[in-house]
């Protein structure tokens, strides 16, 4: 039977990339790795058991132990970094999936529309401040007559030489902004062809349990937003395998060098868990057989080696995290869907992304899934979100929907370093619900489809300010 663990009160996650795959790996002590999750689970789809089907003395089968495999949902709000060049804490999972990130060097700027130069597609910055923005990555800026941002992304850049430099962007903006409008610069997270390295993923609940899940690989990004402007982003994917650190209390009085040690009950101890007594922590270093714990050199840890009294509590060493200040972004979604020359402008009532990269567990000769790594998919993107949207606009989706691929950009939040957006590439879709009134007056629409890309690589885009 599949055994899911689910994340109580007091949750935290802790994502380490892997240098090897399946090797467990720890998270920096300083709690930069970790983030607070909305919710998350993890399933052990196959406990350890051995191959039934090899059982028999005359099977031709190999008589071997079943490998420990299971799958994961972390679901978060999307949030950004909260701060200019400022990753989100869920980055490491981010770049789990799409395996690159674009930063920009770094630095805001200001247009320079004194001479009437900048348009909605092609804006005009200071002079020398191109190198502060990258190509594919997002900027954001106020239109002319508002206090709310619009994010696009940069395609193009232009030294101006002693002129203003040049940034062409997509979408278009809404309007051009005014003379010395603040561009804000930010990072995006796109698709590449090689598969993605594992993480190590540790997560603490009801503050006396931590399970270790090691061989992780995100293969599913879910995007979510709703009518009440919630917006999360859920990352599912596979793990090779689990252990697990609980509570208990030493056996006996330590030395400060003591290496083998008794405990209370080392079943809820395995080889790389790392428990907590008093204010020195300790690293197991093999799979316990008894109630006796071997772990690593005294002090070599975290703290310094100590004394400590029989029946000293021994707790699952959890790191004080270190997070950003990125917040919920409640002000809602602004959704631009491209139609060939013409930018369609909606307010997003939902709306849902899904993207895979449709990766599998290796198999053996026998086609059993082993922990040995992965099989790289191809990548499947789709969409299904309800706009508010005047008729004309909507019969102008009718008119080229069928016809041309084109380019959806969705953008939540409005504010300087509180924005996310993402970018689909070479979308097909439907719309629904061909409204029977006035030409002037807004419809729910449906717009479902898929993003096909150009590339194989540019169908999604991740976009963070």
């Amino acid at each position: 039977m599949a055994e899911a663990l689910s994340m109580g009160h007091r949750k935290l996650i802790a994502a380490v990339a892997e240098a090897t795959y399946g090797a467990l790996t720890e998270p920096a002590s300083a709690g930069t790795d970790c983030f607070y999750p909305l919710d998350c689970e993890f399933t052990l789809d196959r406990p350890d058991a051995d191959n039934e089907e090899a059982n028999n003395t005359r099977s031709i089968l190999e008589n071997t132990e079943l490998k420990r495999l299971g799958t994961f949902s972390i679901e978060m709000y999307l949030k950004s970094g909260g701060a200019a060049g400022v990753a989100p804490d869920y980055t490491l999972l981010l770049q789990n999936y799409f395996n690159t990130v674009v930063a920009a060097t770094g630095g805001n700027s200001a247009t320079d529309h004194s001479a009437g130069a900048s348009v909605v597609g092609s804006l005009k910055i200071t002079t020398a401040h191109k190198e502060r923005f990258t190509v594919n990555t997002p900027c954001a800026v106020a239109p002319s007559g508002s206090t709310k941002l619009q994010m696009a992304v940069v395609d193009a850049l232009v030294d101006g030489g002693a002129a203003p430099d040049s940034l062409t962007i997509s979408p278009t903006l809404t309007a051009v902004p005014a003379d010395a409008s603040t561009v804000y610069y930010g990072s995006s997270y796109s698709l590449q062809a090689n598969p993605q390295n594992s993480l190590s993923i540790w997560y603490w609940y009801d503050g006396n349990h931590c399970v270790m899940n090691m061989g992780c690989v995100i293969n599913d990004i879910d995007i979510v937003t709703d009518p009440k402007g919630l917006q999360r982003i859920i990352f599912k994917g596979f793990f090779a395998d689990q252990r697990q650190t609980g509570t208990t209390t030493l056996a006996e009085e330590l030395d400060n060098s003591e290496t083998a040690i008794d405990l209370t009950d080392a079943t809820i101890m395995s080889n790389g868990s790392l428990f907590t007594v008093d204010t020195e922590t300790f690293r197991v270093t093999v799979d316990p057989t008894s109630n006796t714990v071997t772990v690593a050199a005294r002090g070599t840890v975290i703290g310094a080696a100590a004394t400590h009294s029989t029946a000293a509590e021994v707790t699952p060493w959890r790191p004080t995290p270190s997070v950003n200040a990125g917040t919920i972004i409640l002000s809602g979604a602004r959704g631009y869907v491209k139609i060939s020359d013409v930018d369609v402008s909606c307010d997003i009532i939902s709306c849902t992304i899904k993207t895979t990269n449709n990766n599998k567990m290796d198999h053996d000769g026998f086609g059993c899934e082993t922990n040995q790594g992965y099989a790289a998919g191809k990548n499947l993107t789709t969409f299904d979100m309800v706009v508010s949207l005047k008729a004309a606009r909507f019969i102008q989706l009718m008119n080229f929907h069928d016809k041309t691929a084109k380019e959806i950009f969705i953008q939540w939040g409005t504010s300087a370093n509180n924005m996310v957006g993402v970018m689909l590439a070479n979308c097909r879709y439907q719309v629904a619900s061909i409204p029977s009134v006035g030409l002037n007056e807004n419809h729910l629409i449906n717009i479902s489809g898929k993003a096909r890309g150009t590339t194989g690589l540019d169908e999604i885009r991740m976009l963070y300010i």
